[in-house]
């Protein structure tokens, strides 16, 4: 069971790393372009929210971050 568990991390790995190698983050023809759908439709909700904060840990490359960012930065 260990076996096959390293065999598909070993796996994912080497997909997303081929990925995120080949692709460039908000480029117009990249799938990394925008945030995921969930992620754009979240933000009306918290339109007035005048001390939010958004924690990012391991979440990717970082598209939906920036995208929240772009939309709730008060600074």
């Amino acid at each position: 069971m260990n076996s096959r568990i390293e065999k598909i991390r070993d796996s994912e790995r080497k997909s997303h790393t081929s990925i995120y190698s080949s692709e460039t983050l908000y480029s117009s023809d990249s799938w990394l372009k925008k945030p995921i759908k969930t992620v754009q439709e979240l933000v009306p909700h918290f339109e007035g929210y005048n001390n939010l904060r958004v924690l990012d840990l391991g979440c990717g490359v970082g598209r939906n971050s920036i995208f929240l960012l772009k939309n709730f930065n008060r600074l």
